[in-house]
């Protein structure tokens, strides 16, 4: 496309649902707004009660303490917008805050994949070495891991708005999805887009795929340390308890 017909884009619409109407977009940003309210409130309970409650002061408790706030964290990165999209016509969007956006996504999703591999971690060290759980996961290791997801999760996607604000965006503005993803902005930029879809297909594998088999792969040694208990332990019946809360 040459220089004088392209349009320079300084802000995106994000359309939403327009195949609802206005009545029912609003009707679903209650609901929504129902739903945003209960996740903050339940989060926000369960950090509350780890930390006044000296019985839950343990690493287990500890780790869904942070991935609770996590929770709370991503969650507003996409509601808080959405909401306005729904029940207003505030539909723009300004480049930077898009691209911010799209980064807290994919960082904060990055970070409880990480986070919620730590948890399968320390449940694998509790129900399989009980002997040694409790020399092995001490308070400035449990920090440490915590400290190391939330790194690793912003680091490894420290390029990305780095490289979204070295894109051209030229011709439609027009996004035809609730939140500010990558695919909709590569296709929507005239830019050569194929490096970045490589390392987010290589951060997908790495982050997503790689903590899923791991994940797999400590649940599998869990399985296989409870299935040689006996029967009638009852730790046994707690280590099963406590897994399926994962």
């Amino acid at each position: 496309m040459g220089a004088a017909n392209e349009t320079a884009v300084s802000e995106f619409i994000l359309e939403g649902f327009p195949e609802l109407g206005q009545r029912l977009q609003l009707l679903l940003s209650l609901i929504l707004l129902l739903m945003y309210l209960t996740t903050v409130t339940g989060n926000a309970t369960i950090i509350f009660l780890v930390r006044v409650d000296h019985h839950l002061q343990t690493p287990m408790f500890f780790f869904i303490s942070n991935l609770a706030f996590l929770e709370i964290c991503f969650t507003s990165s996409i509601s808080i917008k959405l909401f306005a999209i729904l029940s207003s016509d505030q539909k723009t969007i300004s480049l930077s805050s898009c691209f911010a956006q799209s980064y807290f996504y994919f960082a904060l999703g990055g970070t409880e994949c990480i986070l919620v591999l730590v948890m399968s971690f320390d449940r694998c060290v509790a129900i399989c070495q009980p002997l040694h759980y409790a020399a092995t996961m001490q308070p400035q290791l449990c920090l440490g891991l915590v400290v190391a997801a939330w790194v690793m999760g912003f680091t490894l996607l420290s390029y990305h708005p780095l490289f979204l604000s070295q894109l051209s965006f030229c011709g439609s503005n027009r996004i035809p999805h609730f939140l500010c993803d990558n695919s909709p902005l590569f296709q929507l930029s005239c830019s050569d887009t194929s490096l970045l879809w490589k390392i987010d297909t290589a951060f997908i594998s790495c982050v997503v795929l790689g903590s899923l088999a791991l994940n797999l792969a400590f649940y599998t040694c869990i399985l296989f340390c409870i299935l040689q208990l006996p029967a009638a332990s009852g730790r046994k019946k707690k280590a099963f308890t406590t897994c399926s809360s994962h």
